[in-house]
């Protein structure tokens, strides 16, 4: 597993904005599907199986919504007017996008 140091905030709508890099390194393209599932501590973002579970397309912009009961099961928390929503990093482990909650939170 790589960790690819890059980290966004959950936006007002539960989205988070996957760097260009990472999506393009696993062939995934802006308005392309993905899949959504979580794994252990980790919600995981790939291309989808023909069997895939929770499904979204990521906009135009690399943003993918996360479903509002994995930020809850996570205790992700979405951005409001002048507070910044959580923390994830971004790592990546074969054709799999993982998005973790930032270290610095676990603590708060």
């Amino acid at each position: 597993m790589k960790d690819t140091g890059i980290t966004r905030y959950i936006d007002n709508l539960g989205r988070i904005t996957i760097p260009r890099e990472i999506l393009a390194s696993h062939d995934i393209m802006p308005k392309q599907k993905a899949e959504i599932y979580v794994e252990g501590n980790d919600v995981i973002v790939e291309k989808p199986d023909v069997d895939a579970g929770v499904v979204r397309r990521i906009d135009p912009l690399g943003r993918l919504t996360i479903p509002r009961e994995v930020l809850n099961r996570f205790g992700l928390k979405c951005s409001r007017k002048g507070v910044k929503g959580s923390a994830v990093r971004f790592l990546v482990d074969g054709q799999k996008i993982i998005v973790r909650k930032e270290l610095d939170e676990l603590h708060e």
